[in-house]
């Protein structure tokens, strides 16, 4: 069957889209909690998501609940915490083998969708918290994951430079950053903050399969009515970041091999896809600007991209770069940007890029894991294209409009992490 789509209303700011395609072995459940970043929140509903799926009430024993799991065809409850613009997702996600696919017509999904239920709504508490000792086990966990994005100098460069180009806005707030409150959680404090998540974020809840899963979506309809709701989130995504008066430059030495380059671009022009094509010519394919003319051509970095944040509106330019080129570096990007905003693009130049996108988009629904991420995204952006629909959309963007975001992007910040010289 082609894939069959349906969203409906189950509580107060809680949706439910059900997501059909017989293609699919495996069946997804993702319950997302949406609320806005904090510096009071970030960390703790991070960890709540950590705790709620290692164990539960009726299992309380981190390694009965993965035997249990196991035993279900190796089925898996996880969790992911991620944020964007001003709202952050704590996410909460069964996966598991369509019940057509078992032995004997065993029903396995709504035990999976129990188990998952009772990490969510019963979690493993001891006095009213969180059990000390899983408590420290996954507050190691987290602390190790901010040691090695620190230890990812890419990754913490972007942050550094996030966090100045978003200066004052929840856009620049960061695990990394809110490092040194780590030693203030406590297991009563993530406990609270997990009960204000349910009650105060807006929930959305996917479920993605080969088959209808009847007992599996009334559990879920059940679970949503018995959330108790206050103050709840209306999330609304957009919120583009202004650029400075004057471009803003800082830097940060370290023992490096070589330096980090971030140059933030922010616009004021509104078309999204207008911006995603142009993102894709100047510096996120093998055929962009920055990677054929800065790299290739003039040899002044190991690596050079492009990334936009659609909710800031801001284009995050970051390359490898030898100190002694780095200011070379810098003008040859600019450079690019210049050609762009004269209007030098080819035809052949733009479909070759808009094809490329629509390459990929045509695969964002191969598996159930895809298909929810494609959707969620559409969620985020009020819109209901699917891969399809967003490529007809793309070859619709002209060469004008590449050139008038180019021509809107604004120099707000360089950050450099610079390589200091190892001792040997």
């Amino acid at each position: 069957m082609s894939m069959e789509i349906k969203r409906s209303c189950i509580g107060e700011g809680i949706n439910l889209t059900e997501i059909y395609d017989s293609k699919f072995k495996t069946t997804q459940i993702r319950i997302n909690f949406i609320s806005p970043v904090s510096r009071d929140t970030l960390l703790e509903y991070g960890l709540a998501g950590r705790l709620m799926v290692t164990s539960n009430a009726a299992i309380p024993s981190r390694t009965e609940l993965s035997r249990r799991l196991s035993g279900l065809y190796g089925a898996y409850v996880t969790s992911a915490h991620y944020h964007g613009g001003n709202y952050q997702t704590l996410s909460l996600t069964a996966d598991f083998i369509s019940d057509r696919y078992t032995i004997d017509g065993e029903v396995i999904s709504e035990e999976v969708t129990g188990i998952l239920l009772d990490c969510l709504i019963r979690p493993d508490f001891e006095n009213g918290a969180f059990r000390e000792d899983y408590f420290r086990l996954r507050l190691k966990d987290l602390r190790d994951a901010i040691a090695a994005n620190i230890n990812d100098k890419r990754s913490y460069g972007y942050e550094l430079a996030r966090s100045i180009a978003y200066r004052g806005e929840m856009s620049g707030i960061s695990k990394t950053m809110l490092a040194d409150r780590l030693d203030s959680l406590t297991p009563q404090s993530v406990a609270e903050s997990r009960e204000r998540l349910i009650a105060e974020s807006a929930v959305e809840i996917y479920l993605c399969s080969g088959e209808e899963c009847s007992g599996a979506l009334k559990m879920l309809k059940n679970a949503a009515k018995g959330f108790e709701r206050r103050n709840v989130c209306v999330p609304s995504y957009k919120c583009p970041s202004p650029a400075k008066a004057e471009t803003e430059r800082a830097e940060k030495a370290m023992e490096l091999n070589q330096s980090k380059l971030y140059m933030a671009f922010k616009s004021d022009y509104e078309g999204l896809y207008e911006m995603k094509v142009f993102q894709a010519v100047f510096g996120a394919t093998p055929m962009s600007r920055l990677f054929l003319n800065v790299r290739e051509k003039l040899s002044l970095c190991y690596y050079c991209s492009a990334g936009y944040n659609e909710f800031t509106n801001t284009i995050m330019v970051d390359s490898g770069v030898d100190s002694e080129n780095l200011e070379k570096t810098q003008e040859a990007i600019l450079e690019q940007l210049k050609a762009l905003a004269g209007g030098e693009i080819t035809d052949e130049e733009l479909e070759d890029t808009k094809r490329f996108l629509c390459g990929l988009y045509k695969t964002n629904t191969d598996s159930v894991s895809d298909t929810l991420d494609w959707y969620e995204t559409q969620q985020t952006r009020g819109t209901d294209y699917d891969p399809a629909g967003q490529c007809s959309r793309i070859m619709q963007v002209t060469k004008e409009q590449i050139t008038e975001c180019a021509k809107s992007l604004k120099l707000d910040t360089v950050f450099i992490l610079k390589a200091e010289e190892v001792e040997a």
